[in-house]
This record gives structure tokens, C-alpha cells and sequence, in this order.
């Protein structure tokens, strides 16, 4: 190995490693003056293992590890974690696994408490029923008490207490008190959401779930439980871990961690909670007076404090620190608003600018607004779907429309109500003082024209109009928000206010006098250099666009949507290079109002968008692209994001209200036993014939697995 110096260095190496693996780290989160001893004793006892001085008695080990819960799977872990640190510090591949070999041996008196304290408590449980141990806990009364002192030690430990924070904390204690008594031999059911959907988006890693079980098993003693209940207990406990535990967690690059080991994360580099919370601040005060923003982020004092707070909350999550933020709550919160990609845009600009101010690294800071831009759906996805189903609906004719706002009187009226908000409203009565009654005639002639009714608007253009007012799109926005609330109050159905207030968006342009191409401009230019420039010209391009479907192809992610021939693949590659040619700054030569309709019948989601820019940061590693001209190309791709995702996320939305409002199941509407039987019958014709995966179908089980599948789909459909 060559001696003392380096078994200290390979130990080094692999703790940091260790520290940073959620899938062990619950047996090693100590003090860091423990940690360091522990580091010490294992030298002793490598450098003894691999014939050197013996300083550490090895006979210790089966007693030392005899009460902790360790498997094998965490002790491959760590030996997963022990073969890298030999390989970077450039051991022969060799002796690293005669290395990893001889540490193996130790595995037996490793894993014995556990194996063998749980495999007693199994067999106990299996032969005995949990009826025993629900006596021993208190039955239904015992385990309440058991689960609020629990609940007081996951409240106060800092491994998991922002799971366990929030307005819901009451609710999720309830359910998981239901869950529990279920689990331990009581007669109560839980009938509430399955375990990897409840989990699906906190991330909980094995840390987190060991350290769960840690303050359980202390409190199962506090609440009087023998260790053999314990034990039980744990047993019953382990069977959920997989459906807790967020898989992506487990899928470890133990080598990528370790190469990053001496670089902090993330959260840690910008200064953590205390940073984020600053940024959020600054963000929020640009945010009220950029005229993009303003009249979304107006608000009471108390509503604004706690908006700040949930901004923060939501950054620090996404960018690896701890989060008391419930992202299932964003969508909701941000649904019935008009927010679009226009709007999400200016605040990750004004993010980039208040990072740029306060130093943070150009490097973190493109990895924040990456980070954020998973938010993307979850806020614009609201005024998408209310957009298309108007739209929709206008196709149809604006006349019906018309008729249903209460055609010209009803809009007389309505204006009536709009002007007497609207003279009265700070943000925007100086614009109404001098003749309120002649520029509300004019308005109403207009807005009959835009919605549906007479063409008989003889007054100027838009823009000619408001030159020199100095209307921007807070005005816009605020003048918008009294109609829309002029138009609650005349008793319009929401359907039909979304169709008016949609009709009347594209107004914005002409009002400001902005055009699409100015908005363009702002995102593909720099100091006057285009982003194509940047990054070498159109040849670059060309080279970059290749490098993307070389690692796009490869990608199991995307790889289904790539799967063509290669003509039609080289067709699809062309199309992508025209269309970044003229989002970059250069010759259009695709128009972009193609990508929404190209794209929306495929099941294309954030994963998949996601997976596709993490593509094009590979083709840009590979044409050493600077860091700045990548995170401006990945920003102006975002900004069609929702243009690519749009088909699915209505698909989605209009099938889950169906899923709400129908009276039959989708198990019945396939026709029940029968029809789900025919589904299966042809799903697996073609299937079986199917080259890309016909080898997971082979002739041994099919008859077991289509069985499976076939009950399994219908449980899906609740049948």
C-alpha cells in the first residue's frame, strides 16, 4: 500500500465520501472530535489488517457494531465508498480490490447484531401475530401518547425537523398516527394517499429515515417497551423504508461526491439559510418596483412577510438545504393567477442581478436560477391551461362570447363598474383625471370590437394612443385586474372571464409599444454581443448542436422521443439548430410559434426538458464554452419550456378533472373486468413484438407478469 501515510490518506478520502453519503451517514453524523477519532481507529485497524503494526484489537468489533441496525447493504456501501478512495489516490486496481477484498472479511462481525436481533424479532412476529406487541404498546391510547412524544423529539432534532414543521403538521401527525396503528396490530385502517406518492417530492434520503427510526426506538423505550419490542417494532418499521425513501437518493456517484469532497455544497457555498434569506429579500423589494412585477407582489404587510419566507424556504430546497416549504402547495397557490413565462423570466433576471451584486460566484449563481427553473410549471401552469381552454373555446367564434359578457349593454355596464374602480384607484387614476367619460366611450367601443361584437372602432391605433403616457405593464396589469374583478362582480362564469381577459393580453404590446423582438433582444444580447457570437459564431453552433444529440441519444431519459431513423433524427437536429440560431442572436430560421404545436402531442415533461439542458451542458463542456454564455443559452431555451410542456400539462390537468367529476372510474369507462382484459390482450401482441423491450417479456414468466400487470393496472384505474 505503501505504509502508514497512505492507509491515513485512503481513510481520509473515504470519509469524505462517507459524510456525504445519505445511504450511511446516519452511522457516522457525530461530533466532529468523534468523527476524528473514529477516523484514527480506523487506520489502527487497516494498517493491523493489511500486516502492519497491530494497534487495534480486532476482536472489539462484533461487540462495538452489536447494537447498531447495519446490513449488508451499508456495508457495500462503505466498501463502495473505501475502492474509490484507493483509486484517487492512485492504487493499482489490483491491490485496491485485494484492499476492498481483505476489509470484506470483516463483514460478518459487522452486520451480526443486526442480522441476527431483527431475524429473532422477525420470526417472533411471523409466528405470533403483532397482537402482542399492540397490548404492549397500550393499544390505540398507548400509541397516541407514544407518537406525540415522538413527535416533541422530531420537532427538536436537526436531522429531520423541517419535515416535520408547517400549517399541516397537525394533519400529517394524525395520518401518520392512523399508519402506525395499522402497522402495529391495530384494528384501525389507513386510508389515506400510498407512501411513495406522500413522499414522492420531500426527498428523504436513509439519513433521514435512520434517524426516524433512532427517535422512535428511544421513545419505544421511554413508553416502557422491552428490547425484544422493540426490535419488533424496527422490523415492522423497515418493511416502508423503500416506500420513503426517495430513489434518486440511492443512486449514488460515490466517485463524483468524493472528486467534490473539498468543494462545499451549494446551500453551504452561498452562506446558507442566512444568504438565501437576504437574496430573497432583495429580490422580492426589486420585485415591487419593476413594473413586470409590481402588481403581483403588492400586498398587506403580514402577506408580504410571508411570502418572503416561503421564497426563501422554496430556494434553500432547491438548491440542497433544508426546507420547510411544501412545493405540492405551489401550484395551487399560483393557479388562478396570470403569471407566464414572461413574468418568471423577470424575476430570474432580477435574481441573477442581486446575486451578481452580492458576489456570489457566476458559477453558483447559474446554478441557482438552473435550480429554479423546476418552478417554471408549478406557477405559469395555471394561466396555461385557463389560456388554451379559452383559446379553444374562441376558436369556436369570439360572437359566443360576446353574447354571453351581456353583449353591448352588458359591457356598458361592466365599464360602469370598471370606471368607477378605476378613477378611484391609486396606481392608475392619473390617468383618468382629464375627460374619464370620453376615454371610457372609446374603451367600450374597442373592447366590443376585441370581444366578439361590432366592428365599429374608428378611433387611433393603440400605440398612437398611449406615446407618451408612460403606461407600463404594471398599469397594464392593474387596469386588467379591476376588469377581471368588474367582470366577477357582473356574475360572468370564470370560463368566460379567462376567454375576455386572454382576448384582450395581446393588447399589451400595442399599449407599451413593445414588440416580441424587443423581448427577444433583452434575453439573446449582452452588451450588444449576441449569444451565437459568444460562443463562436454559427460554425460553433453547428458543432455544439452535434456534442447536444451525441449525449442526448445516449440518454435513457430521452432516448424514446430520439429513437429514429437517421434521416428523420438528422431532420429533427437540423430544426433544433435553426431554431437556437435565431434564439441566440443569429438568422432566424424557424419560427418559434411551430414549437408548441410541433411538440404537444408528446408526453414531454419537465424530466424530459430538464434532461435535455442537462445535454446541452455537456455539449457545452465539451466545446469549452465559458460559464456565462452557458447559463445565457440554457435561460433563453427555458423561456420555451412551457411552449414544449404545454400538451402534456393540459392533458394532465383536463384528465384529472375528469378523474374528479366522472361518476365512473376509469376501470369502468375501460369496461371493467372484460375491457381491461382486452386492453392487456392487445397491449401484449404488440409488446411481445416489440424489439426495444420484448426481453423483460420472456415466454417463462409472460403468463405470471401479465397476470400481475393486468391486476395491478386495474387497481391503478380503481377497479
Amino acid at each position: 500500500v505503501g505504509g502508514q501515510m497512505v492507509v491515513e490518506s485512503i481513510v481520509e478520502t473515504m470519509f469524505s465520501g462517507i459524510l456525504r453519503d445519505p445511504r450511511v451517514l446516519f452511522f457516522f453524523s457525530m461530533e466532529a472530535a468523534r468523527v476524528e477519532k473514529l477516523k484514527e481507529m480506523m487506520v489502527m485497524f487497516l494498517v493491523g489488517l493489511f500486516g502492519g503494526p497491530q494497534k487495534y484489537d480486532a476482536s472489539t468489533i462484533r461487540r462495538v457494531h452489536y447494537p447498531l441496525n447495519i446490513t449488508d447493504f451499508h456495508v457495500d456501501c462503505i466498501l463502495e465508498n473505501l475502492t474509490v478512495a484507493c483509486e484517487l489516490n492512485d492504487l493499482d486496481a489490483s491491490l485496491a480490490d485485494d484492499i476492498t477484498e481483505t476489509v470484506a472479511r470483516a463483514r460478518p462481525s459487522v452486520t451480526m447484531g443486526c442480522t441476527v436481533r431483527l431475524e429473532l424479532a422477525r420470526k417472533r412476529t411471523e409466528s405470533a401475530g403483532t397482537q402482542g406487541l399492540w397490548s404492549q404498546l397500550g393499544e390505540s391510547k398507548g400509541l397516541e401518547a407514544f407518537v406525540d412524544r415522538l413527535y416533541d423529539s422530531l420537532q427538536a432534532d436537526e436531522r429531520v425537523k423541517h419535515f416535520f414543521a408547517g400549517s399541516k403538521l397537525e394533519e400529517l401527525k394524525r395520518n401518520q398516527c392512523t399508519y402506525l396503528k395499522q402497522v402495529f396490530g391495530g384494528t384501525v385502517e389507513y386510508d389515506g394517499r400510498d407512501l411513495p406518492t406522500i413522499h414522492a417530492n420531500i426527498r428523504v434520503s436513509d439519513f433521514h429515515f435512520d434517524s426516524f427510526l433512532e427517535l422512535a426506538l428511544r421513545e419505544f423505550g421511554n413508553v416502557g417497551l422491552d428490547p425484544d419490542a422493540i426490535d419488533e417494532c424496527i422490523v415492522l418499521l423497515e418493511t416502508v423504508r423503500d416506500s420513503v425513501v426517495h430513489p434518486s437518493l440511492r443512486d449514488h456517484d460515490v466517485r463524483k461526491v468524493q472528486e467534490a469532497a473539498n468543494r462545499k455544497p451549494l446551500y453551504d457555498r452561498l452562506g446558507g439559510e442566512r444568504t438565501v434569506t437576504m437574496v430573497a429579500e432583495e429580490v422580492y423589494g426589486r420585485a415591487l418596483t419593476d413594473d413586470r412585477l409590481r402588481s403581483f407582489f403588492e400586498k398587506n404587510k403580514a402577506k408580504v412577510q410571508s411570502i418572503k419566507k416561503k421564497m426563501a424556504q422554496y430556494i434553500c430546497g432547491a438548491i440542497g438545504g433544508p426546507s420547510a416549504y411544501d412545493v405540492a402547495d405551489m401550484k395551487p397557490a399560483h393557479y388562478s393567477m396570470n403569471i407566464t413565462s414572461f413574468h418568471f423570466d423577470a424575476v430570474i433576471e432580477i435574481l441573477r442581478e442581486v446575486m451578481h451584486q452580492m458576489d456570489i460566484p457566476s458559477g453558483d449563481a447559474a446554478q441557482v436560477s438552473r435550480a429554479l427553473q423546476g418552478a417554471r410549471e408549478n406557477v405559469c401552469t395555471g394561466y396555461i391551461v385557463r389560456t388554451e381552454i379559452a383559446k379553444r373555446s374562441l376558436a369556436k367564434g369570439s360572437d359566443q362570447m360576446f353574447r354571453r359578457l351581456g353583449e353591448s349593454e352588458g359591457l356598458a355596464r361592466i365599464f360602469d363598474m370598471v370606471y368607477s374602480m378605476a378613477v378611484n384607484d391609486q396606481r392608475i387614476k392619473h390617468f383618468f383625471e382629464k375627460d374619464a367619460d370620453r376615454i371610457k366611450q372609446g374603451q367600450l367601443v374597442f373592447t366590443i370590437n376585441q370581444l366578439g361584437g361590432p366592428k365599429t372602432y374608428e378611433g387611433r391605433d393603440l400605440l398612437d394612443i398611449h406615446l407618451g403616457l408612460g403606461v407600463t405593464d404594471y398599469h397594464f396589469d392593474c387596469f386588467i385586474g379591476i376588469f377581471g374583478r368588474a367582470l366577477q362582480g357582473a356574475g360572468i362564469e370564470d370560463g368566460t372571464i379567462d376567454e375576455a381577459l386572454i382576448a384582450l393580453e395581446p393588447l399589451r404590446r400595442s399599449v407599451l409599444g413593445r414588440t416580441e423582438e424587443d423581448e427577444f433582444r433583452a434575453l439573446a444580447f449582452k452588451q450588444g454581443q449576441s449569444v451565437i457570437d459568444r460562443m463562436g459564431g454559427d460554425m460553433s453552433l453547428e458543432t455544439f448542436v452535434d456534442f447536444l444529440y451525441q449525449s442526448a441519444v445516449g440518454d435513457d431519459r430521452i432516448r424514446y422521443y430520439l429513437d429514429k431513423g437517421p434521416a428523420k433524427l438528422k431532420q429533427i437536429q437540423k430544426k433544433v439548430y435553426q431554431y437556437l440560431s435565431g434564439a441566440f442572436g443569429g438568422p432566424v430560421q424557424y419560427n418559434s410559434a411551430d414549437l408548441k404545436p410541433a411538440h404537444y402531442g408528446l408526453n414531454l415533461t419537465n424530466f424530459h426538458f430538464d434532461a435535455f439542458l442537462e445535454a446541452m451542458v455537456a455539449a457545452a463542456q465539451q466545446l469549452e464554452l465559458p460559464e456565462d454564455v452557458t447559463d445565457d443559452a440554457l435561460i433563453i431555451v427555458n423561456r420555451v419550456r412551457t411552449d414544449v410542456t404545454t400538451g402534456f400539462s393540459i392533458r394532465r390537468e383536463e384528465a384529472e378533472r375528469r378523474h374528479q367529476s366522472e361518476e365512473e372510474t376509469l376501470y369502468q369507462r375501460l369496461g371493467s373486468e372484460d375491457g381491461m382484459n382486452d386492453f392487456v390482450d392487445r397491449l401484449y401482441e404488440v409488446v411481445v413484438r416489440d424489439k426495444r423491450l420484448n426481453n423483460f417479456f420472456n415466454a417463462a414468466k409472460l403468463a405470471v407478469i401479465r397476470k400481475g400487470q393486468t391486476q395491478y393496472l386495474a387497481q391503478v384505474g380503481q377497479g
